[in-house]
């Protein structure tokens, strides 16, 4: 069919639905339901204290330590948990936004408790005064778990599981589609898809990232970094995991927590084993694997040097993999908006 098709449920994939659906095209979300494999990864686990705790089951063992890579496979990926931090100054249709009614609220502490040097960043909202859920806006879909991608006749081909013991499907798409996983799943999926394989050799990036309180008010970005800061009651609650403010202790400006993003770059290389992802042992990586994933925004996947969609293209020009394994951030700071700014670029057409 010539249908575009969406598979994932987070922020990713609402970004590519708002640009990219049209009526008729099919939506898959992610069921736990669906998931046949069995191999429990304790280290990609997440939790938040007052938030659901996010196990992670998949095809692919991990041995990374100590860096820190998560897996969030379930309805709104990582929008259940993040700061809904945006730069507006890198997109141009950001009123693809606020059409659906998302608010860009400019970061203040009486507003969002928090504050930038950079102020082109707001916080997404949605009308209810909770920070941005994607889940409340994708498109209606139908829940089922990508096995494998595959690419007949000029078409791809997605393999499902559907609900436990009762088998598999197929379907033949010949419009987009879009692939809107995380890190962990997307690498899951390409080994599967035998697009990953053994001796292959994968890498990933990430700005220095540091979490301290601070006296000192954001100053302009000199350093080229990027600092948010909190109120200490936005910070309690971004670490409990709640969405919107439910009180507010009085700012005293010298107890602020500040998240600071710096411009120096970090990469970690990982070796392919029979069915496991391996932290390389060279000395970049061992050295830079320290601290890795704190900032929660690793991104740039690269196989054997080749960034994830240049690698793809050349598999199938109309095969799209969107979220963080395929931006190279040029700025330290929200992630979201090098999504946000890659689903813009794709061309509407069917190469």
């Amino acid at each position: 069919m010539n249908n575009n098709c969406f598979v994932g449920a987070g922020l990713s994939a609402l970004f590519a639905q708002i640009f990219h659906w049209r009526e008729g095209d099919i939506c898959i979300y992610p069921s736990t339901q669906s998931n046949p494999f069995n191999i429990r990864r304790y280290q990609l686990d997440f939790k938040k204290p007052i938030q659901k705790f996010y196990k992670s089951y998949g095809s692919v063992k991990y041995n990374i330590h100590p860096a820190k890579l998560h897996d969030m496979s379930c309805i709104g990926g990582n929008s259940n948990l993040w700061g809904g931090f945006f730069d507006t100054q890198i997109v141009k249709n950001i009123d693809k936004l606020t059409n659906l009614g998302i608010n860009l609220i400019p970061l203040n502490f009486k507003n969002t408790g928090s504050s930038s040097n950079i102020k082109s960043i707001v916080q997404l909202q949605q009308v209810n005064g909770e920070i941005l859920n994607a889940s409340n806006y994708l498109k209606p879909g139908i829940s089922n778990y990508l096995l494998k991608i595959e690419f007949p006749d000029d078409g791809i081909n997605l393999l499902f599981s559907k609900s436990l013991g009762s088998g598999e499907n197929s379907q033949l798409f010949f419009g987009k589609v879009f692939i809107c996983t995380g890190v962990i799943q997307t690498i899951d999926l390409l080994m599967r898809s035998n697009l990953i394989k053994k001796g292959d050799r994968l890498s990933l990036d990430e700005f220095e990232y540091e979490l301290k309180m601070s006296k000192n008010r954001e100053r302009s970005n000199l350093y080229k970094q990027t600092i948010i800061s909190f109120s200490i009651s936005r910070a309690l609650q971004h670490y409990l995991g709640l969405q919107k403010s439910i009180f507010n202790l009085k700012y005293s400006f010298p107890n602020s927590i500040k998240q600071f993003f710096y411009s120096n770059k970090k990469t970690i290389h990982l070796s392919v084993f029979d069915n496991e992802i391996i932290l390389s042992n060279d000395s970049e990586s061992q050295l830079n694997s320290i601290n890795f994933g704190k900032s929660i925004h690793y991104c740039n996947l690269r196989i054997n040097g080749k960034n994830l969609n240049t690698f793809i293209r050349n598999i199938n020009p109309n095969l799209y993999f969107v979220g963080m394994a395929s931006v190279s951030q040029t700025n330290p700071g929200p992630i979201s908006s090098d999504i946000y700014k890659l689903v813009e670029e794709i061309p509407s057409f069917i190469l």
